[in-house]
């Protein structure tokens, strides 16, 4: 007549040793992005004459900005959207990077394929700026490097797996309007500006 009693007894000592399940999800994701657009080089023809600010989520607060979760608000109750991704691929890292505020601006940031940035130098990636009032502008020949404000960023290391804090100069952004403008050597092509972002992903997938 024991042997039920010392079954009853072994499962309640196995339920009791499971490991508690709640509170396990992972925060959101939070960004900080401050963006602008300007003139390019020699021989382009940019919509916009001097540097314009695009648009910011969060605050450059001293050496740790101020950041905003995925399905946050801002400016007014502007919904901030958050989607990243910041892999581990060798001595490297892909990322796959996307922030968005509102109808103010969105952008994205994709390292290219086979060629994960450097933890030291960052490296060349894709970048997309976007808003309903700017129009879209893209390259795939921008450069990820680890600024912010025009230093070097102040934490160490900058990029880690989930978390990236850089900036991404795309001197030469096209603007994807199809609309052909005249360029100073007589010939026709798309409006070209220099697009640039300080910012900063945490909390992303690895």
């Amino acid at each position: 007549m024991t042997f039920p009693i010392f079954r009853r007894a072994a499962s309640m000592a196995l339920f009791v040793a499971l490991p508690c399940a709640c509170n396990s999800s992972a925060p959101a994701a939070t960004v900080f992005v401050s963006s602008y657009i300007q003139p390019a080089g020699p021989g382009t023809v940019c919509d916009y004459g001097t540097m314009t600010p695009w648009f910011d989520i969060g605050a450059p607060t001293g050496k740790d900005p101020t950041v905003v979760p995925n399905g946050g608000t801002q400016g007014g109750g502007q919904a901030v959207t958050v989607g990243c991704t910041v892999h581990p691929n060798g001595a490297g890292f892909d990322v796959a990077l996307n922030a968005s505020l509102g109808d103010h601006g969105s952008i994205t940031i994709t390292s290219l394929s086979g060629k994960a940035i450097s933890p030291s130098d960052g490296g060349p990636v894709s970048a997309t700026f976007q808003s309903q009032k700017m129009g879209t502008w893209t390259s795939e020949m921008c450069k990820l490097s680890y600024e912010y404000q025009t230093g070097p960023v102040p934490r160490k290391p900058p990029v880690a797996a989930g978390r990236i804090w850089a900036h991404v100069s795309c001197l030469l952004a096209e603007r994807n309007d199809g609309e052909m403008r005249g360029l100073p050597d007589g010939g026709i092509g798309l409006a070209t500006c220099d697009t640039e972002a300080d910012f900063l992903f945490e909390f992303c997938n690895e």
